[in-house]
């Protein structure tokens, strides 16, 4: 029996390659991490509604984020894709894929919002300027030549929810060690 492969659901002769699968992890690491899922009300509803926390892998794959690292500009989901994720996610040590390789959740428990609220605080750095066109990307590769970054936010508008970009994007980034305990 051949391992799963790693293909986008609307370009199938185009495999994933490596450097693909480790975004693709870390992307959905950060979107069950302390930094994120706590104030993630659509995710977090999606866990708690879950008596073990899971979460479809098929809807993951329909965010926009990690459509983008998949090459795919279409919501269509298909079995071996998100049989594909789940292979990649196994290699994760903060979250567990379920037994028929659908579903994905923590593997610690969230704790209580003020608590990680205030260690947040703690290791976050708000910057500004940069440029107009700045991507997370970039930001994330700037800031990691100096130390380790855990999740990079452009801050957006409270009413619009367009991001903020007055004269220059502003940015927080969250450093040192990730806190899913």
């Amino acid at each position: 029996r051949k391992p799963a492969q790693m293909i986008c659901s609307d370009c199938p002769s185009r495999p994933l390659n490596d450097v693909t699968k480790v975004k693709l992890v870390n992307q959905i690491e950060f979107y069950f991490s302390d930094s994120n899922l706590p104030r993630d009300k659509f995710l977090r509803e999606t866990v708690e509604n879950d008596p073990e926390g899971f979460v479809d892998i098929a809807l993951l794959v329909t965010f926009t984020r990690v459509r983008s690292l998949l090459g795919s500009s279409e919501r269509r989901i298909d079995g071996d894709l998100v049989a594909a994720v789940a292979v990649a996610l196994d290699a994760s040590t903060q979250l567990t894929v379920s037994c028929d390789k659908k579903r994905v959740r923590r593997n610690s428990e969230l704790r209580p919002r003020a608590e990680v609220d205030a260690e947040v605080e703690q290791r976050s750095l708000y910057v500004s300027p940069f440029p107009m066109d700045v991507t997370i990307d970039e930001l994330r590769a700037f800031f990691s030549q100096h130390v380790e970054v855990l999740s990079i936010r452009l801050r957006r508008h409270a009413v619009s929810k367009d991001f903020k970009v007055t004269q220059r994007p502003q940015v927080l980034v969250l450093l040192c060690s990730n806190v899913m305990k």
